[in-house]
């Protein structure tokens, strides 16, 4: 849960981040405007990159086993280290 809501986070402060530095590139004219253009786009890339990560967790979660790493159950130590002593 911890890593959706990181996620949605991130996606929402550069989505801000993008608006605030577009509006200023639209007062900038010259080269400084157009370098905030491209810091814009650069945000809402990697807004879109870093939700489309979020899409692809939970689409697996829901969709494929809950078994592999990402969502496996974890084991208390305790019966990690005595599962290790029983194998030896």
């Amino acid at each position: 849960m911890p890593y959706v809501l990181g996620l949605v986070g991130v996606t929402s402060v550069l989505g801000i981040l993008y608006r605030i530095v577009y509006v200023f590139s639209a007062d900038s004219p010259g080269p400084e405007g157009a370098t905030l253009y491209s810091l814009a786009l650069w945000a809402l890339g990697l807004a879109d990159a870093t939700y489309s990560g979020y899409l692809v967790y939970v689409i697996r979660f829901i969709f494929f086993e809950r078994t592999d790493v990402i969502f496996a159950p974890r084991e208390r130590a305790q019966d990690a280290f005595a599962k290790i002593k029983r194998q030896h």
